[in-house]
């Protein structure tokens, strides 16, 4: 079972099907000669970032203040990195796996 429907990816990517599984290969042939390129893809699009927390002068947690721009251009981001580990194959346990070696490493 994978992470994410890759046929749905690929058929957003391109019309073309031929051109769409040579895009997917290349992306499975990448990521199994550098096992780190899935890791990077979540560290550059953002996956695990979260929202800076503000604090009011008395402790109170501010929500922070919304910006149009920065939202989207995250999201794309985010939206980007997880198109090309759908290319890549992952499986939820590599996911998960991945993103807890991560998460464990920033400590």
């Amino acid at each position: 079972m994978k992470v994410f429907d890759r046929r749905s990816i690929l058929r957003l990517i391109s019309a073309d099907a031929r051109a769409s599984h040579r895009l997917a290969s290349r992306w499975s042939a990448a990521q199994g000669r550098e096992p780190e390129l899935a890791a990077d893809v979540i560290r550059l699009g953002g996956i695990l970032a979260q929202r800076p927390r503000v604090f009011d002068f008395s402790g109170v947690e501010d929500p922070a203040p919304v910006d149009p721009v920065r939202i989207h251009i995250a999201e794309g981001r985010r939206e980007l990195a997880i198109e090309l580990l759908a290319l890549m194959g992952l499986g939820p346990e590599e996911l998960f796996s991945l993103t807890r070696e991560m998460t464990d490493d920033d400590r």
